[in-house]
């Protein structure tokens, strides 16, 4: 079985039903007047142990990216700032 590739531009939110954590990930959908709306396009459901490992593997990239100056970490006064 091959892998399958999907690209999201982000999470739109995250919970948990029945047992399985449930991502509800988006896609940006440029509109005529010039806005963007997210559109749900893909669901990633897993174990709560597997979200805790993938939570663990991007924690980790983020450490990388931070070291790498690729992003910078907000602090709690920087909220609502671009």
């Amino acid at each position: 079985m091959g892998k399958s590739r999907y690209f999201v531009d982000g999470v739109e939110s995250v919970g948990l039903s029945d047992g399985v954590v449930r991502m509800e990930c988006f896609n940006n959908e440029p509109q005529e007047n010039g806005e963007v709306k997210h559109l749900a396009t893909t669901q990633i459901n897993m174990t709560p142990q597997g979200f805790l490992r993938a939570f663990q593997s991007m924690e980790n990239l983020i450490n990388q990216l931070v070291a790498a100056g690729v992003v910078t970490r907000k602090t709690p006064g920087d909220a609502g700032k671009n």
